[in-house]
């Protein structure tokens, strides 16, 4: 490599670095704080002809800022200026400050931020109510909303099922659960279980709090003997039992 080659290269190194965009999202309650509109909305326009470039939004739902049924949001291209890319007709949930948002805000796309069942949580106390007094049974639709918003699932695909919930390696009832967690972010993964394991168990999966990194089949086959050693754990009779 001859010296110019070099110093260009170093150069489009250090360009790299000094454009980059360097942030870490706030934990949501302090970005709750920090922004003036949140919302879950559909994109239905882009302008890429401004700077920064501008989005419009079908508003589905407002958790804080003024309701209103379209809004206009911008933000950069992208890299340095931290800007954030949005695709027509995805929906997402967005905060935003003075109608901009970045990477460095919480926004993200439907289906990939456990934020969106926490804020109903927070702000719906009807919602937060029901949850709060969860019956032994299949999923109804507020807790299936609420559990696959946590673990980054459709909630056609939980709701009306019963499934088996654990806080780390304990067994213990829907109720227990939304008193415990309920509005917090929680590490936590959902095991679904074959047809095979659902005849013996009851059960159409596992959901366990506190697990990083997934169910490896050596702690599937644990709980799953933690349910044959309890397996009144997973019956309405005893869930009944434990939320009198």
């Amino acid at each position: 490599m001859n010296k110019l080659s070099l110093v260009l290269a170093i150069l489009v190194f250090m360009t790299g670095n000094v454009l980059a965009c360097d942030c870490i999202p706030l934990p949501l309650e302090n970005e709750l704080k920090e922004v003036d509109h949140v919302f879950r909305g559909r994109v239905i326009a882009i302008n890429l002809r401004s700077y920064p470039i501008a989005y419009e939004f079908e508003v589905l739902k407002t958790w804080k800022g003024k309701k209103r049924r379209k809004v206009t949001i911008t933000s950069g291209i992208g890299s340095g200026d931290c800007g954030m890319a949005f695709i027509n007709g995805h929906e997402y949930l967005v905060f935003a400050k003075r109608g901009k948002t970045t990477t460095c805000r919480r926004t993200a796309e439907i289906g990939y931020t456990q934020d969106e069942a926490i804020l109903n949580w927070k702000y719906d106390k009807y919602f937060r109510k029901a949850l709060k007094k969860s019956k032994p049974g299949p999923l109804t639709e507020e807790e299936a909303f609420y559990l696959s918003g946590l673990v980054m699932l459709h909630q056609d695909s939980i709701q009306g099922k019963k499934i088996a919930i654990f806080d780390a390696s304990f067994p213990i009832s829907k109720r227990d659960f939304f008193r415990t967690w309920g509005g917090h972010q929680v590490d936590v993964h959902y095991l679904a279980l074959s047809p095979e394991e659902q005849d013996i168990y009851g059960v159409s999966g596992m959901l366990v709090a506190w697990t990083k990194g997934g169910i490896v089949d050596t702690e599937k086959q644990f709980l799953l003997e933690k349910l044959i050693d309890e397996p009144e754990k997973v019956t309405e009779e005893v869930l009944s039992r434990n939320n009198n």
